[in-house]
């Protein structure tokens, strides 16, 4: 957050009148700056004009989507892609495309390359334990696959480590779960900060 001196200007001023009385807040329409004061006198709290805020840097909008799966991850992967391309998401399915005996390195390795590419924002990957798509998939330096099987790993897959990668495990938990996770993967932000300092060490 970015303090305006005029802010810290107003609270050292003496006050004689409305001592006590809530500062009151005003966001502008575009949501860049936030006006706050008492009956009308008013100093620009947040001003994030020319500013970025470290999370931004890694969260902008998923718009596309690699997705593969082996055999035992396919009835998954074709809900998921079809709940995905419902919700305006646009995609691409690498494989497998039907439900016989599959070697999951052979989805797994080419949605790996197209998201550290950046030809797609993430990836998800599916598999019966999510073990094989995961591990395969980061063997690419680029990639953070994270097997999830609930939705607060998936926030915090995104948000602590900045996961590129779902990985879920169709064998393990229930279709209607694997949606929640996969939405909660997608609607969750990297915080940045002491996390991204991790995260950067990561790499070898």
């Amino acid at each position: 957050m970015v303090l305006h001196k005029s802010f810290y200007k107003y609270l050292a001023a003496p006050r004689k009148k409305n001592r006590g009385q809530a500062i009151r807040c005003k966001s502008s329409p575009d949501g860049s700056r936030e006006t706050c004061g008492q009956r009308g006198v008013g100093f620009p709290l947040l001003s994030l004009a020319g500013a970025t805020r470290t999370s931004n840097l890694t969260n902008k909008t998923m718009e596309k989507i690699a997705i593969g799966a082996d055999h035992a991850g396919f009835e998954y992967k074709e809900f998921l892609k079809k709940w995905l391309e419902k919700k305006g998401y646009t995609t691409k399915d690498f494989g497998t495309y039907n439900a016989d005996a599959a070697d999951y390195p052979d989805f797994a390795h080419p949605v790996a390359t197209a998201v550290e590419k950046k030809e797609f924002d993430v990836g998800l990957l599916v598999c019966g334990s999510a073990n094989g798509v995961a591990i395969t998939a980061n063997k690419h330096q680029g990639i953070r696959a994270a097997i999830c099987w609930k939705e607060e790993l998936a926030e915090v897959a995104r948000t602590h480590n900045n996961a590129n990668i779902l990985c879920i495990p169709a064998r393990h938990i229930p279709l209607e779960l694997a949606e929640k996770i996969l939405d909660k993967f997608l609607h969750s932000h990297f915080e940045g900060g002491r996390h991204e300092t991790r995260v950067n060490k990561i790499s070898c």
